[in-house]
C-alpha cells in the first residue's frame, strides 16, 4: 500500500507498507508519525480522507478527533482530488517484479 496527502501547494513524502493494513498499524505507521506533523505544519487544513476501514476504525477515529475532518461518503474516490494524482502516477508506472521497485518508481516519478 502506498499512502500520500496533497494540501494546497504541498505534498507529504509517499509511504510504503508491506502486508495488511488495521487501524492499529494505520494510526501507528501513518497516522502518528507523518498525519499529525503534517497537519500541525498547515494550521486551519481540513483533514479529508477516503473511508476505507483502517481510517474509520474506532483507533483510528479516535486519533483524529483532534483535528478538523471532512466528512466523506462511502465509496466515493472521483470525488478526492489526491485520487485524480494516483490515477496519474499509475498510468506512469511499468511494471515493477518486487516491491522494492514498485517502492523505488512511485519515489521518482
Amino acid at each position: 500500500m502506498v499512502w500520500g496527502a496533497i494540501a494546497y501547494d504541498i505534498r507529504s513524502t509517499l509511504i510504503v507498507m508491506l502486508g495488511t493494513l488495521t487501524g492499529k498499524r494505520n494510526v501507528d505507521n501513518i497516522f502518528r508519525p507523518h498525519v499529525r506533523p503534517f497537519l500541525n505544519g498547515l494550521p486551519g487544513t481540513i483533514f479529508q480522507q477516503d473511508n476505507a476501514r483502517p481510517r474509520t476504525a474506532r483507533v483510528a477515529q479516535d486519533f483524529l478527533r483532534h483535528f478538523q475532518t471532512h466528512p466523506w461518503p462511502a465509496r466515493s474516490p472521483d470525488l478526492s482530488p489526491v485520487e485524480h494524482e494516483w490515477d496519474k502516477l499509475k498510468r506512469l508506472m511499468s511494471s515493477c517484479p518486487s516491491v522494492h521497485d514498485l517502492e523505488l518508481a512511485v519515489q521518482d516519478l
